[in-house]
């Protein structure tokens, strides 16, 4: 009888088990699956990601100027979304992160509108509840790579955000990236109620 080893079939098991297990910071909950297809250098908080078609559900917060207002009205659409304001009449469970797309207004005392995305549970991807508000939608997005960076603390305020944008941004002409600077998008993991290991991120999608 032929002998062989299971190491290489746990080593490649142990891969696949790193790159789909959810990361730390998503707290226990749905996050959405990604690859990282490179970094900026070791010292860095800088990646590129894949991420693969995906449902969210989301709600747009249109003619707002303020970010800490736009993210709270979004948030509260959604999760009366997840808490039974749906056809179903059924609770979904809360997932990470809570995402916001910005789309700026043309000039510096314009409002903006905000895109805010809940992620749909895996559970639920291929079916998701009929929101019931005309304000909600389920957003079927395709795959996409952006570039990355994180932060803690807290990051309400557009203000906190700008300076890692122009950190990742600077680092993506190092890596010779094009991006859309028009859509910054900012990816926040916890809860208001978490004071301590926050983790935050900002993302600029990868052109081409």
């Amino acid at each position: 009888m032929q002998s062989f080893s299971l190491l290489p079939l746990l080593l490649l098991l142990a891969a696949v088990a790193t790159c789909t297990a959810a990361p730390d910071f998503c707290n226990g909950l749905d996050c959405p699956t990604y690859k990282v297809l490179m970094s900026h250098n070791q010292t860095s908080n800088v990646e590129v990601r894949h991420y693969p078609a995906a449902t969210w559900v989301s709600t747009v917060i249109q003619g707002v100027m303020d970010y800490e207002d736009a993210i709270n009205e979004g948030f509260h659409r959604l999760f009366d979304y997840i808490s039974g304001d749906n056809t179903a009449r059924a609770p979904v469970p809360m997932t990470a992160p809570v995402v916001v797309r910005v789309r700026a207004g043309a000039g510096p005392f314009c409002a903006s509108n905000f895109t805010v995305s809940f992620f749909v549970p895996f559970a639920l991807q291929a079916s998701p509840p009929t929101p019931s508000s005309r304000l909600v939608y389920v957003d079927h997005v395709p795959d996409y790579r952006v570039g990355v960076t994180w932060f803690s603390g807290f990051a309400n305020k557009w203000s906190v955000n700008v300076p890692y944008f122009e950190q990742l941004a600077n680092s993506l002409d190092e890596m010779h990236l094009r991006y859309n600077q028009e859509e910054p998008i900012t990816a926040g993991y916890d809860s208001p109620f978490q004071l301590f290991n926050r983790h935050n991120e900002v993302w600029l999608e990868i052109i081409g």
